[in-house]
């Protein structure tokens, strides 16, 4: 096995991380930048930010098309419970803190749980189990299986 040479210590840059650009600096393709947009306007009421600020958002990670996947999972339930269920800006802005606080996972939405001011726990529970399950719940009587010229695709 090959050894790694150790650098001295006087070596190691001082500078801050943060005052270093940590992204890339690429262009997504076309398709990738439509999906974009499609999420920005369908997230606009509650996350609004420029199409810019977004692209630069996703080149910052790691893995950008795993980011967008994620991020278009939430979209997806977020066009519908705040279309069926959420009408208040307010209530929209939650509801994206909550399925993005869903993306850690069960233990991770039902701590969000106890923050929620605008979404009852009953609602929480049937946004959380949708999400995580990747369904739209039999349980939720607004309107089964949503319509397909609704979707934000």
């Amino acid at each position: 096995m090959e050894r790694v040479p150790k650098l001295p210590v006087e070596s190691v840059p001082t500078e801050s991380v943060a005052s270093t650009e940590l992204f890339w600096n690429y262009e997504f393709p076309l398709a990738t930048k439509e999906r974009l947009e499609r999420m920005r306007q369908a997230l606009a009421d509650a996350h609004p930010i420029s199409q810019e600020d977004w692209e630069d958002g996703f080149r910052k990670d790691a893995n950008p098309e795993r980011e967008i996947a994620l991020w278009e999972h939430v979209t997806k339930f977020y066009t519908y419970f705040a279309n069926k269920r959420v009408p208040t800006i307010a209530g929209r802005r939650e509801l994206l803190t909550y399925l993005l606080a869903c993306t850690g996972g069960y233990d991770s939405g039902r701590a969000a749980q106890s923050r929620l001011k605008q979404i009852s726990a009953e609602l929480a529970e049937t946004i959380q189990g949708c999400y995580i399950f990747d369904t739209f719940s039999l349980d939720d009587p607004v309107a089964y299986p949503p319509d397909e010229n609704e979707e934000w695709k």
